[in-house]
């Protein structure tokens, strides 16, 4: 049997599952099946790449993928009964077919066909294709707001594509909000949150238009608390404790980060081993350990007075 990292229930990891060679193989054909089209495309070197990946990081697995043989819907259901890992497996394709948009409407059509076989709620794949776009879209923001001259609020490099806008609403209120946070205890969570994107020189929240703000702000926080910094190590970090602690889309946001920090980069790429592994899972077993739930359900307003210490226990940090 092949340790596997992830089985959630209401935001904890209650146990490891393992997935046996027969489901992994399974579920690989089937994402190859699925990225394919049904095999009417061809399976790029970078999407090879990326399954590779996404196999031994979330499956702790080492695979060549052309020895892997495609699998039906039929035929993956087939080796999988536990309902958790069934979710899993939905997520892992989720994740494969939004990883590359080419034919996309053909792909969503073959996995409509893996969730039937699977016997899995439409309400499901909404959710965690929901999750996709969110963190796919917070990942995207965080580009664009490193490439910001907030001076001139132009970015800097200009072959830098900007889907992000000003907002329409009023800056100054914006402004005038987030100041008022440096009247709390310098210890504080706002306080310090206020800080920290002067310090980095981002723009504040609400300044340009963000489908999902509070992720942004949510994600902020968790940097600030964890003391990762906004580099690309730092955002692989950040993610990972966040996908530790979600009951929905932990592989998908797991995935976001690894395919995001070790496809776009290639020095580390070549250093992808066990212990980059461990260390990822280390620090999502500490989101896993985290006492709040950092869900878009969290008010993390009402925390804007608490000190960074208390939050740091809260957090579950030494």
């Amino acid at each position: 049997m092949i340790e596997s990292h992830f089985l959630i229930t209401n935001g904890v990891f209650v146990r490891d599952f393992s997935w046996n060679k027969g489901q992994i193989n399974a579920l690989l054909g089937a994402a190859i099946f699925t990225a394919t089209a049904g095999g009417k495309y061809e399976f790029s070197e970078i999407e090879q790449q990326s399954l590779e990946l996404l196999a031994f990081f979330l499956l702790s697995n080492e695979v060549n993928v052309e020895d892997i043989q495609t699998a039906s819907p039929i035929e993956l259901a087939a080796t999988f009964h536990d309902n958790e890992q069934k979710k899993r497996a939905l997520e892992f394709l989720v994740l494969v077919i939004y990883s590359t948009n080419d034919y996309l409407d053909e792909k969503k059509q073959l996995l409509d066909d893996y969730l039937r076989s699977l016997k899995l709620s439409d309400l499901l794949l909404k959710q965690l294709s929901q999750v996709y776009s969110q963190y796919y879209q917070l990942i995207k923001y965080n580009e664009f707001r490193k490439q910001l001259d907030l001076s001139k609020k132009e970015l800097i490099k200009t072959d830098f594509a900007s889907p992000f806008l000003l907002s329409n609403s009023n800056l100054l209120v914006i402004e005038e909000k987030y100041k008022k946070m440096t009247l709390l205890a310098r210890n504080s969570l706002g306080y310090n949150l206020y800080k920290s994107y002067r310090k980095n020189k981002l723009p504040l929240p609400g300044e340009y238009s963000v489908a999902n703000e509070k992720l942004i702000v949510i994600y902020d926080i968790v940097k600030l608390i964890t003391g990762y910094k906004y580099d690309v190590r730092g955002d692989l970090n950040t993610l990972a404790y966040i996908a530790g602690n979600q009951t929905v889309g932990s592989f998908i946001i797991s995935g976001i980060a690894i395919l995001e920090y070790y496809c776009h980069n290639p020095d580390s790429i070549k250093r992808v081993n066990k212990l980059e592994r461990k260390k990822f899972w280390n620090i999502a077993k500490s989101g896993m350990n985290c006492q709040l739930d950092l869900s878009n359900s969290w008010d993390y307003e009402s925390n804007y007075r608490k000190s960074l210490t208390e939050l740091r226990k809260e957090f579950n940090l030494k």
